[in-house]
């Protein structure tokens, strides 16, 4: 395996002579055998840093490294990584042991060593009893597995993931993200993986990169995101249901300098008929374990994490209480995080 690093990374298209920057200065260091994750929302230049790691698209500054090397205009079946698409991109005409075998074939692998490979990276994927079917008569989640086996296969210095569970219906996402996880725990191969989806990225990766508009906002574990974002955008990307937000007035009243933004998790809010803090419902979501009460507080509007067995209703006026300890502040003008005396 290898690490990878990027270094003031930027690409650029022009379309009608409109230039449009999709990457931004990014630079980034992935560490052999670790599992970076890049999130953000769609058309944030994530897929786009992918596809320049794997040399699919040029840059148009910086550099990218693999193994240490400068790989700018090495072409992407000399860089040693093994990307999966969102498509799976398998080829129809051929068995999975074909599939497996193609990249093998087109290196000039042959014979025993060839099937030994094939074989070996059909069980881990558990893929051997398949090995004969062509693609459409697998299911979705079968699918992938073969795409997942067809990069396990070439032993590459670098996995590259684009969305690859976005095509899968909930339960077999789930199925799949465990044998990724899996996967990674046995081969501790270095992997960049692009979602959308936060889920995702905080239950498979060893650091989460969230990017917006095509610069990254922070790199850090799924804890330390969650516990400490570095702005605004951070703040409310990363968590489900988003973070709570109180501006300005809102802000004040609950004791904040002029000019700070707070920001507060559900869990870290009360429904409490003493707090000062006072609101309306505007809707409970019921997820069986718990529920979402919906709050408008001022301009605001608040989810709070409630028990599921006795939640106000719809219109019932109710105080909120919301722990000091629990603040994130951010300016209001640049949605840095600040710190604020208690």
């Amino acid at each position: 395996m290898a690490d990878v690093a990027l270094r003031g990374v930027t690409k650029i298209y022009d379309a009608s002579r409109t230039a449009t920057r999709a990457v931004d200065g990014v630079s980034l260091d992935v560490a052999d055998g670790e599992f970076l994750a890049l999130v953000g929302p769609s058309g944030c230049g994530k897929s786009t840093l992918l596809r320049l790691v794997a040399g699919l698209d040029t840059v148009s500054a910086g550099e990218v490294r693999i193994g240490g090397v400068v790989v700018n205009d090495v072409p992407p079946g000399a860089r040693d990584v093994a990307m999966v698409f969102q498509s799976y991109a398998l080829y129809p005409q051929m068995t999975v042991f074909e599939n497996l075998a193609f990249a093998l074939r087109v290196r000039g692998v042959r014979g025993e060593a060839l099937r030994a490979r094939v074989h070996a990276a059909a069980e881990t994927m558990a893929l051997t009893p398949l090995l004969d079917r062509r693609p459409a008569a697998l299911s979705g989640g079968e699918r992938q597995r073969v795409a997942v086996g067809r990069a396990l296969v070439r032993d590459p210095a670098v996995f590259l993931f684009d969305e690859p569970l976005s095509n899968l219906d909930a339960a077999l996402r789930v199925q799949v993200r465990r044998e990724l996880a899996a996967l990674h725990q046995r081969t501790r191969g270095t992997t960049l993986y692009v979602t959308h989806d936060q889920v995702e990225a905080m239950t498979l990766a060893d650091r989460i990169a969230v990017i917006a508009g095509g610069r990254v906002q922070q790199v850090a574990t799924p804890a330390e995101l969650y516990a400490r974002p570095a702005n605004l955008f951070v703040a409310t990307f990363i968590g489900s249901p988003a973070m709570n937000v109180l501006r300005g007035a809102d802000a004040e009243a609950i004791g904040a300098p002029a000019g700070v933004d707070v920001g507060v998790r559900a869990e870290d809010l009360t429904l409490d008929g003493a707090a000062a803090l006072r609101g309306r419902v505007e809707g409970v979501e019921y997820l069986g374990h718990e529920q979402l009460v919906h709050v408008r507080v001022g301009a605001a509007s608040l989810v709070v994490r409630h028990a599921a067995s006795a939640a106000p209703q719809v219109g019932e006026p109710v105080g909120v209480r919301i722990a000091r300890a629990a603040w994130h502040c951010f300016d209001a003008a640049t949605g840095a995080r600040v710190d604020v005396p208690a």
